[in-house]
Formats: structure tokens, sequence, C-alpha cells
């Protein structure tokens, strides 16, 4: 399997199982995902941002996480901020808000 597949089938399989309807998938996803893995990006590493992304907590300081990670597309065009909103949620202290 190709990584641009492999990144198409994380990512639906993932979609599907996080908010329990099919992905559909279309063209410009499709390059979008081209550009993704164009940054180095691994098709394990983007999974791992995007389900990390959805894990996110609700509120403007995750507004990418939250808002910017319903397509591929958005996803891609709000990578770096996703990427620094993920990093916050994991510095984050217990029970700090």
């Amino acid at each position: 399997m190709t990584s641009h597949q492999q990144v198409i089938d994380n990512w639906c399989r993932d979609f599907e199982a996080k908010f329990g309807v099919k992905y559909l998938f279309q063209g410009r996803d499709a390059r979008a995902v081209k550009t993704l893995l164009s940054t180095g990006l691994t098709p394990e590493q983007i999974q791992q941002l995007v389900v990390k992304a959805w894990a996110a907590p609700i509120g403007p300081k995750f507004w990418n996480c939250n808002r910017r990670t319903m397509t591929v597309c958005d996803f891609c065009s709000a990578v770096n901020k996703i990427q620094v909103e993920v990093q916050q949620v994991q510095a984050k202290p217990q029970g700090a808000f």
C-alpha cells in the first residue's frame, strides 16, 4: 500500500470510529494528502496528529483542533496551528484550565 493510500485509509477509518459516519472523500482531499506527505510527515505521524487533535478539549485555545479537522483539506491548511495546539494539550498540567 502506498503512503498516500495509507493516509486515506487511516483517515476514513478513524473518522468513522470517532464521529459515527463515513468520511466522504473528495478530490481536493487527495491533493491535500499529497501536500501533507510532501512536508515529510509520515502516514503514522499524520494519523497520530489528527487523533490527538480530535481528542483536544473544546474551547477557544484549541479552535483549530476543534474546527479545522473535519476534512483532510482543512486539516492540511491548518496543520502547523494544529501541531501547536496538540502540543499545548499534552503540556497542560493536570487540573489546569
